[in-house]
Order: structure tokens, then C-alpha cells, then sequence
């Protein structure tokens, strides 16, 4: 009989004194106060982010300012904006899990780990140098529950349409959730000497020669190598 089909309660913001906001207690915190010196969008990322939504929740307004930065950088990209329709390869895997965690987050209320991932992705793009126009759109997107406002002025500024409400939810690519490179441990003679990546498609020839370059396994594989053993993702052994 109820008119929704889930119900969540959220938790309380205590105070910075670690008491429940009050009047009486002096330890309340104006909303409008916050806007006025960080944004709208900086105080909903914040309340988003502070913790578990059910959960009671300290105020911190070091927090707020935490969020304006990183709304700051993104503002910032579009600095280093560059032409480009789709994802790059090297980017492929941090958006496309992303965009999966986010979505399910946003559905389970799970704001704070949402944001936390897209914390990770702005970091990824900032690493890469520059992000193409399809990334950049594509980020926006997923910032827009908790800052519509950057995220509409931003569209207009980088022409992207004249509303980000009418574009679709990104989608994520199962495929695109398996990383091509991985990590390889490399024994000599059955002892760790350090660790290669490559493909996960390498033969054991290409590994051991990328295991060359590694300094330490370097200084291991002097005499003739007598034998190889690899079991993807578990071992690779080298026998000189």
C-alpha cells in the first residue's frame, strides 16, 4: 500500500563536537553560509560523500573544502581539452569500471564509494595529461547527480549541448573491464626476483625478454636458461 518501493533513512550529521546538531547546543552549520563561500554543488558533494548515507555522520568543513578542490579540477580540464569521439585505450578500463561503479552505487545509495571512484578517474586523466572531448562529456555525466551546476556550465562552455539532462546515462563495456596488462611475478631458479608487466596475451619468449630489463632479474639470468615455466597468473619460473 505504500506509494514507493524502498524506503531509506538517512543518518545523522553530528555537530564538529561530535553531538547532534542543535540550536540549544550551538552547533549547528547554516547551509546557506557554505554555498555562499564554496558552492551548491560542493555542499551536496560533501553531504554525498561524508559517509555511509544511513550511517551518523561527523561535519567537517575541512571535508567541504576537500570537495571544492576537486571540483576545482574539474573545472580545470577543460584547460587541456583535446578533439576526440571515444575512450582512449590506455583509459579504457579505469572509465568503464567506473562508470559500472557509479551506477551501481547511485542505485544502492552508496553516494560516498561513487564519489570516492570518480575521486580515482579524475586522478587517472590528470596522470594521462589531457582528456579528449568523449571522456570528458563522459565524466561530466557521471559528476551531474552532485554537481549539476559545473556540470551545465561546463557543457555549454565545451559546446557539448545545450543540456546535460537530455543526454543518456553512460553504459559500461564488459569487455572493457579486463585489463590487457598485467602484473608477473619472476622467479630464477624458483626465487622472486622481481616483478614485469606485459600482456596478458604475452608468449614466454616476449616475457623474458621484457624480464631483462628488469634490473634485478637481470643480474639472475646470466648463465643459459635451461627451462621455462609459466601458469598465467600464478607463476613464471625461469631455470638457468
Amino acid at each position: 500500500s505504500e506509494p514507493f518501493k524502498k524506503r531509506i533513512s538517512q543518518g545523522l550529521i553530528l555537530g564538529s563536537d561530535g553531538k547532534k546538531m542543535s540550536k540549544s547546543a550551538g552547533n549547528g552549520v547554516d547551509p546557506r553560509i557554505m554555498i555562499e563561500k564554496y558552492g551548491a554543488d560542493a555542499l551536496r558533494l560533501w553531504m554525498s560523500f561524508m559517509g555511509d548515507y544511513s550511517d551518523a555522520v561527523l561535519w567537517s568543513e575541512d571535508g567541504m573544502k576537500a570537495c571544492n578542490r576537486l571540483l576545482t579540477r574539474l573545472w580545470n580540464m577543460q584547460q587541456f581539452l583535446v578533439d576526440g569521439n571515444e575512450i582512449r585505450k590506455e583509459l579504457e578500463f579505469v572509465f568503464h569500471s567506473t562508470i559500472k561503479k557509479v551506477s551501481s552505487d547511485l542505485d544502492s545509495a552508496k553516494f560516498n564509494t561513487a564519489i570516492a571512484a570518480l575521486m580515482t578517474l579524475v586522478n587517472e586523466i590528470y596522470k594521462a595529461g589531457n582528456v579528449n572531448k568523449a571522456e570528458y562529456k563522459t565524466l561530466l555525466t557521471l559528476f551531474s547527480p552532485w554537481a549539476p551546476h559545473i556540470v551545465n556550465e561546463l557543457y555549454e562552455i565545451c559546446e557539448f549541448g545545450a543540456n546535460f539532462e537530455e543526454e543518456s546515462w553512460p553504459k559500461y563495456d564488459e569487455n572493457k573491464l579486463v585489463l590487457d596488462v598485467i602484473q608477473i611475478p619472476v622467479q630464477v631458479n624458483g626465487k622472486l626476483r622481481g616483478v614485469v608487466e606485459a600482456s596478458k596475451n604475452a608468449t614466454q619468449e616476449e616475457i623474458v625478454e621484457i624480464a631483462r630489463k628488469n634490473e634485478n632479474v637481470a643480474k639472475h639470468l646470466t648463465g643459459e636458461i635451461r627451462k621455462v615455466i609459466y601458469i598465467p597468473g600464478k607463476i613464471f619460473n625461469v631455470i638457468v
